[in-house]
């Protein structure tokens, strides 16, 4: 009995897993001024000198707006320093955006020196006024102890009244506590209930997680229309993650027709925003020549990038394709190199692949011993190809002590996978070897 001389390659295969990545917390944005900008510098100058007159009077709202004009450089030269004192003044006179912005400052070190305590006495008291994007950054400086202790009972109660005030990452934020549980009882139908107010709200990221939600079924029935059309919606909004989702949904039709050439196209655009599972996949649809012409250029391109980035089975595919020439010319110094890399990763392909390398001398030098080694990871992957292999070796003794006993152990996993040699091997030899 023999070992397979020829690699066993798996078929490139479409791998694709719903994915729930937890959102990273927010940076605060500048309040912004609601007077229109204009590009006529007599218009600006005007309005600086109304401003200036205004403030120097006790206007809130003209010291404000010169605070937003000095921050961003409209109509006058940037000058952050000048911003902070407008601010300021706008601030102690109860100007909730004001307050805010000042807040921002501090914590950002704009215009004036770092100063978390009082980054946070200003959000407090802009939140406190009722405004809304405070209440959210008060509620992310509880969650991560910036400024003040961490607490996430209080990053709760804020992101709640942020979330009850109409803010939409507020909203986001607490639906995150609820499907975590953190600082708030774990609810995954509160937290399905917060995405869906926030995704409704216009927020990319709801959208995702809701999507996520339904069709996982958790917080809510699952339904795999409503989780397309979440998708979908994030897609269309500039969501990565959705946009791949959504390619996912479309390639394996579920919650919509099966689409593949709808797949490539928003896996190519994740793929081009740097997401390495959908690399992975338009590579994949790029080998097979499912929803665009086959083209192993392409594909072999884009398993390289993804693999890149990290992916496991890209690393795979891409050993696959130098051992056959797919994509560009044979090389199996490379195949090896590559198919070591995401054995390194867990794969038990790539595995199964070095050890048929090794007993071949492709790409590395002939060696049985090593062979049985990876063969032996490969098989406690559950590798059928693997343990057939190995239960030849055991039975002649190449790269391992004989053991009969093995041999035979092997030879039964194999056959209990379905490996037709396997199971031809036992009908004929029975118990004895």
């Amino acid at each position: 009995m023999n070992i397979r001389r020829v690699l066993g390659h798996r078929t490139l295969a479409l791998v694709g897993a719903w994915l729930y990545v937890s959102l990273t917390w927010p940076s605060g944005a500048y309040a912004q001024s609601t007077e229109p900008a204009s590009g006529d510098s007599g218009g600006n100058n005007a309005a600086l000198a109304e401003y200036l007159q205004k403030a120097a009077k006790g206007d809130a709202d003209a010291a404000y707006l010169l605070g937003v004009m000095y921050l961003e450089g409209r109509g006058v030269p940037r000058d952050e320093p000048q911003a902070v004192h407008w601010f300021q003044q706008a601030a102690e006179k109860g100007h909730a955006s004001a307050m805010y912005n000042l807040g921002l400052c501090y914590a950002q070190a704009r215009g004036v020196a770092q100063d978390a305590s009082k980054a946070i006495e200003w959000l407090r008291r802009a939140a406190e006024e009722g405004d809304a994007g405070a209440m959210l950054l008060m509620g992310a400086s509880y969650a991560r102890g910036d400024g003040v202790p961490k607490n996430e009972a209080k990053a709760v109660k804020w992101y709640r009244r942020g979330a009850e005030a109409g803010n939409a990452m507020a909203m986001l934020k607490l639906g995150v506590m609820y499907e975590k549980g953190r600082g708030v009882d774990r609810s995954e139908a509160k937290a399905a209930e917060w995405y869906r107010r926030a995704a409704e709200q216009g927020d990319s990221n709801a959208m995702f997680n809701v999507g996520v939600m339904y069709e996982t079924g958790r917080g809510v029935a699952k339904d795999e229309k409503q989780a397309a059309h979440w998708h979908r919606m994030g897609a269309t909004m500039g969501n990565v993650r959705a946009m791949y989702n959504f390619g996912l949904m479309c390639a394996e039709g579920r919650g919509v027709p099966r689409d593949h050439a709808e797949a490539v196209k928003w896996f190519h655009a994740a793929a081009v925003r740097d997401n390495v599972l959908a690399m992975h996949n338009l590579a994949t649809m790029y080998a097979h020549g499912r929803g665009v012409a086959r083209n192993d250029v392409e594909a072999f391109a884009w398993f390289r990038s993804s693999a890149a980035g990290g992916h496991v089975d890209a690393m795979y595919n891409v050993g696959a394709m130098y051992a056959e020439g797919r994509g560009g010319p044979r090389d199996d110094a490379k195949a090896a190199h590559w198919f070591r890399r995401a054995a390194a990763g867990g794969n038990g392909d790539a595995m199964y692949n070095l050890g048929a390398m090794y007993s071949q001398g492709r790409g590395v030098p002939r060696d049985d011993r090593e062979a049985g080694d990876w063969f032996q990871k490969a098989a406690k992957k559950g590798n059928a190809q693997a343990m057939f292999n190995l239960a030849v070796m055991y039975g002649q003794g190449l790269g391992v002590s004989r053991d009969d006993s093995a041999a035979l152990h092997w030879m039964k996993e194999a056959a209990r996978r379905g490996h037709t040699e396997a199971q031809r091997a036992l009908d004929k030899q029975g118990e004895s070897w």
